[in-house]
């Protein structure tokens, strides 16, 4: 009898140790999530601050309403916005989208064991600052923009294998006892299953805009993502190299 109560104590002290150190686990882990929302929340605060002492230093105050959006072609794969203004087109980070990119990819967070360096982390930090810059086009200073590359398609097969058609012990001995020594061969023959062939086709996007822009009697090539294209387009459709080529040909 009292072997069995010093088993239930050993146990219950076992069951207990497993409670608190689960409670601990999970009060640690709240901590330190708690943590990390934190420290995003002022790292956001931070670009936040630093994108807008940008923007001023550029004079502009705020980005229009009205401004064109252009998916994932922003730093770090946010948006960016696009406007025309004054005959310069503008082009800057969506710093929402940018926000959520960063906290997101963790891109300034530190790891359990603390790995991350302050010094690290200020490099990182100075390079999206750095990356926050506003993209300005002079319209007049535009020889012309033309879209290179191409998508390339490329098909993708899977599927075809071959299973089955080797021999089976269970179906011979099967095959055996109903028909004899020629039944136990036939049935000794796998059934043959053949996956289908699937194919997929892949298309790879390689187009780029390229932007000629002209100063000091230079002239420098910009390249800007497929998507910006359409802006483009809209802003400043008298500079599209087939615009330009058109008109010249009916000169």
């Amino acid at each position: 009898m009292a072997f069995l109560i010093i088993v239930g104590v050993i146990v219950g002290v076992i069951v207990l140790v497993g409670i608190l150190l689960g409670v601990s686990d999970y009060q640690r882990n709240k901590e330190i999530k708690q943590k990390q929302i934190t420290e995003d929340e002022e790292i956001k605060d931070k670009i936040v601050k630093g994108f807008s002492e940008i923007m001023k230093a550029y004079n502009i105050t705020e980005m229009p309403e009205n401004a064109d959006i252009v998916y994932s072609c922003g730093l770090k794969g946010a948006d960016a916005c696009v406007w025309k203004q004054n005959n310069h087109i503008y082009i800057c980070t969506e710093i929402d989208s940018l926000c959520q990119k960063i906290i997101d990819n963790h891109i300034f967070r530190r790891n359990v064991r603390n790995c991350e360096t302050d010094s690290l982390l200020e490099k990182r930090y100075n390079e999206i600052m750095y990356g926050l810059k506003p993209i300005i086009i002079n319209i007049n200073e535009v020889k012309f923009y033309k879209v290179d590359g191409e998508i390339l398609t490329r098909t993708e097969m899977s599927g075809g294998e071959v299973i089955g058609g080797g021999t089976s012990i269970g179906g011979a001995v099967v095959g055996g006892l109903l028909a004899g020594d020629v039944g136990a061969i036939i049935g000794s023959r796998k059934k043959i299953v053949s996956e289908p062939i699937r194919t997929n086709t892949i298309n790879d996007d390689k187009r780029v805009v390229n932007v000629y822009i002209e100063t000091d009697d230079m002239v420098k090539v910009f390249q800007y993502e497929y998507p910006f294209f359409e802006v483009f387009q809209k802003y400043m459709p008298e500079k599209s190299f087939d615009y330009i080529s058109i008109n010249k040909s009916l000169c």
